[in-house]
């Protein structure tokens, strides 16, 4: 089984003043899934630089290596190329509180 490592400790992001959402406070490269954000990363030229962010099945968050639809949150746009299609890291881990509480952990 693959260890579960956060993407940005291998990763770095593009600056993406330009195009980022309004919808994305946290500064972490993140493009909307529709729009001009979409169109953006749909047409960059390197494809081996896009990720995509999804909710996985355990409600945690997941980056995956290219550019995908089913159960994406957004996209990111990497400085480095990822190595194989099947490449995925960990993007924000759900936290069981005590009191049944779930905070995510997003770095």
């Amino acid at each position: 089984m693959k260890k579960h490592i956060e993407f940005d400790t291998v990763f770095t992001t593009e600056d993406v003043t330009l195009m980022q959402s309004e919808n994305f406070e946290d500064g972490l490269g993140q493009y909307e899934t529709y729009g001009e954000d979409f169109e953006y990363v749909r047409n960059f030229p390197n494809q081996k630089r896009v990720w995509t962010v999804i909710d996985g099945e355990d409600d945690n968050l997941w980056i995956i290596a290219g550019l995908h639809f089913v159960n994406r949150v957004c996209y990111v746009i990497s400085d480095q190329e990822w190595k194989s299609e099947l490449d995925y890291y960990m993007w924000c881990e759900l936290v069981h509180e005590e009191n049944d509480m779930l905070e995510v952990a997003c770095d």
